[in-house]
Formats: C-alpha cells, sequence, structure tokens
C-alpha cells in the first residue's frame, strides 16, 4: 500500500506555537513557516536526496497583496493566516490535508509500501499559494508524487469561494524557486533570461518552440516575444504572456533556476532559466495611433485652428 505520515508533535508543543509567533510554526506536526525571505534570509529553499517540492495556487486570494506593503505588516499578517490556515472562510484546502487524503484514496492503489512524509508547508501571500517540502522513500519519485496530487486534485475540484471558476492547482517545482520579500506583486508577463551553468560558459537561447514546450503546461499563453535581434542587453532574454496572473505564477515558481540540458536545447554545458515578473507598460494607443497618420493629422488640426479662429 502507499502509505501517507505526517510526524507528530506533542499537543503541549503546537499550544505553544499557537500562542507565540516566531518566524516559523508547527501546525499538525508539520512546520509552518513563511521563508518571505528564504532560508537564513538567502532568497532560496534547499532540498536534500529524495526530498521535493510542490507548489499549490489557490491557497490565498491574490486581492490580499496589500497586506505585504510594509514589513511589518506581512509578518503579522502572515502569522495570523497561518494560524488560521485550515479554516474554509479564508483559504481553500490546507495542502497537507490534500496530500493526506491524496494517498489515503491512493492506499488501493498500485505502489504499496512507498511512503511520503510532508516535512515543511511555505505560504507564499502575495502570490496566493504555497510550498511544500516533502521526502519520499527511494522505491519511488518526486514525479510519482506529483502524478498522484495531480490525479487527486483533478477528480475532486477544489474551488475556494473567493475564485469558484478556477480549481486548485499543483506542480512539482523543477528548479531552484527564488523567494523574496520585495515589493514585486505577480503580474501575467514574465521575463525568461537565459544564464550559463558556469562563469565562462556560454549560454544558449531558447527558442519560441522550446520555450512554448517549457512553459505550456502550467496555462495557455497568449503570446511569447523574442529579444528583438539587434539588442545588445546580456544575458539574452524573451517575454512570455500568458492570459492570466495564476498561471505565470506557477511557471514563475515551479521554472525559476531550471537547468536546461544539452539533450533539450540547452547547449553543450547547458543553460539556467531566470524568471522574473514584468509589468506590462500601458498601451498609449491613441498618441501612437496620432503620431503614425500625419497625413490626416495634420490637415484636420489646420481645419480645427481655423474654425476656432473664424468662430
Amino acid at each position: 500500500m502507499r502509505n501517507f505520515r505526517a510526524p507528530w508533535r506533542p499537543p503541549a508543543l503546537l499550544a505553544s506555537s499557537r500562542t507565540v509567533w516566531r518566524p516559523w510554526q508547527r501546525l499538525h506536526g508539520v512546520r509552518y513557516a513563511t521563508l518571505e525571505a528564504g532560508e537564513n534570509d538567502a532568497g532560496h529553499i534547499s532540498t536534500k536526496p529524495n526530498e521535493g517540492i510542490l507548489f499549490f495556487d489557490n491557497v490565498f486570494p491574490l486581492k490580499l497583496q496589500w497586506l505585504v506593503t510594509t514589513p511589518w505588516q506581512a509578518e503579522k499578517s502572515l502569522a495570523e493566516l497561518t494560524n488560521r490556515f485550515n479554516r474554509p472562510s479564508l483559504v481553500a484546502a490546507d495542502p497537507l490535508k490534500i496530500m493526506q487524503r491524496a494517498y489515503q484514496k491512493a492506499q488501493t492503489g498500485p505502489g504499496s509500501g512507498q511512503s511520503t512524509t510532508v516535512t515543511e508547508v511555505l505560504p507564499r501571500l502575495k502570490e496566493g499559494g504555497a510550498f511544500v517540502k516533502f521526502t519520499y522513500e527511494a522505491e519511488t519519485s518526486a514525479k510519482d508524487v506529483e502524478k498522484q496530487i495531480k490525479a487527486y486534485l483533478k477528480e475532486n475540484q477544489i474551488k475556494p469561494w473567493w475564485n469558484p471558476l478556477q480549481r486548485m492547482r499543483a506542480n512539482l517545482v523543477r528548479g531552484k524557486p527564488w523567494v523574496e520579500d520585495l515589493y514585486r506583486l505577480p503580474s501575467s508577463r514574465l521575463k525568461v533570461e537565459f544564464l550559463p551553468t558556469a562563469p565562462g560558459a556560454e549560454a544558449a537561447e531558447m527558442s519560441q518552440e522550446q520555450l512554448f514546450s517549457f512553459f505550456r503546461q502550467y496555462g495557455k499563453l497568449a503570446d511569447i516575444v523574442p529579444q528583438p535581434p539587434d539588442s545588445k542587453i546580456l544575458p539574452k532574454f524573451a517575454y512570455l504572456d500568458y492570459f492570466s496572473v495564476k498561471p505565470a505564477v506557477m511557471a514563475k515558481n515551479c521554472m525559476h533556476g531550471f537547468t536546461v540540458s544539452e539533450a533539450e536545447g540547452g547547449g553543450n554545458l547547458g543553460t539556467v532559466l531566470r524568471l522574473t515578473y514584468e509589468r506590462k507598460a500601458k498601451a498609449h494607443w491613441i498618441r501612437d495611433w496620432l503620431s503614425s497618420h500625419p497625413r490626416i493629422v495634420i490637415p484636420a488640426a489646420i481645419a480645427l485652428g481655423t474654425g476656432i479662429t473664424v468662430a
């Protein structure tokens, strides 16, 4: 049977962690941490052998982004949210409980004797989701865990009350996620930079077809905008435009720091993908139209000025 186990913790310690806030807490025996700036404020989440990370979206409403405008507000608000992580009035579902239910449901399925243990749940308030770090035995793999969770979420359509049209999704983190507490709010546009794997090495520039194959799995893409051929900006980059913010959040958290191998088109030594949110420039379509049609605009302006003078 495929079993799920969560580390046990004495009730007295659980009670104390609810009353005294620290940068981390344990609920249900699992470490719930803010890690808004990564472990040791380094900006990253470390993993060991036989450890993996899943990212769940639709855990918090993105409209709570205003809570992260100042550092003290973010820490206090996240503490309160973490204490109420299981309340359906605030969150869609606890990712820990989702993984428990998924593996309880799979007990009669293939792969018996394998077990998975959730070690940390790392909420990302401004991105509306949470990282879930887990360990697995040598007989299975992180992709098997991802497959099981995806199957459960597809069968059990978990939809939050603030977004009843979109269900919760989860994907395996393939790269090295960058968790930061900068005031950078998510957007539907991502900037993908192509970095070398070592100093002095050469990075390969991904084509639109390659980028599509990597990022379409996270949501429907509206456009892929490559770097202009005459641009001298380094490192080379491209823009990914999703139809909405949630797929962009999922793609960034799962693919940032991913190394594209030589077999996948990353060059001899591979290419590292660096993803950041990019705000779209507001279109000044009226000004652009006027400047691009001088034969119409100039006579119309002269006629208008003449009419005003005569009047």
